[in-house]
């Protein structure tokens, strides 16, 4: 009997998992406590090392570096699931990455030296600026795959299946519409 009960929450939790954007709010919150700990690390290693007054922005660097690869991975491989083209969706992840990455230096930069907030909750606030953003930006961008690829993958047999994109069997970012409704 409990076994059962184990198996529907475990069944309800895989549902909830594959709706793309409860998947990127998980791997997102992974990642960010992820590059949050290497941020923190890096700041008290920088702090106890007396790197200077910009010790902060040397750990977000730091921490950026060491966690783009970590978030790449679980982006393209557990959110968006797709397959192909890894160097093409490698580098658009790295660019909405190291665009996220200037906006939060300037907004970091900003917090700590213009309004004199504490380096790690400054950092804390701007990350969850920069999350909203992020989403729409892999989602349309870094892992987007036309309707073309799509079709091709899923009535594609001759190519090898780690080749070609395959559509991602997961729910649109829209809301439902009534039965009836039209479009």
């Amino acid at each position: 009997m409990h076994a059962a009960r184990g198996s529907s929450w475990r069944n309800a939790a895989f549902s909830l998992v594959r709706d793309r954007r409860v998947a990127f709010l998980v791997v997102g919150a992974f990642n960010t406590v992820l590059g949050t700990a290497w941020f923190i690390g890096f700041q008290l290693l920088n702090s106890t090392l007396h790197v200077g007054r910009f010790d902060y922005l040397l750990s977000l660097v730091s921490a950026q570096l060491a966690s783009l690869l970590c978030s790449f991975v679980a982006q393209r491989y557990l959110v968006f699931r797709v397959r192909g083209q890894f160097w093409a969706d490698f580098f658009r992840f790295a660019a909405v990455s190291t665009t996220a990455f200037f906006i939060n230096l300037a907004l970091l930069t900003a917090s700590v030296e213009l309004l004199s907030w504490p380096k790690i909750p400054a950092q804390l606030a701007v990350t969850a600026v920069i999350a909203v953003g992020t989403y729409v930006a892999h989602r349309d961008f870094s892992f987007r795959r036309s309707p073309h690829e799509v079709t091709a993958a899923a009535g594609s047999s001759t190519q090898s299946p780690s080749s070609v994109a395959s559509p991602p069997a997961m729910p649109s970012d829209e809301p439902p519409r009534p039965e009836g409704a039209s479009s």
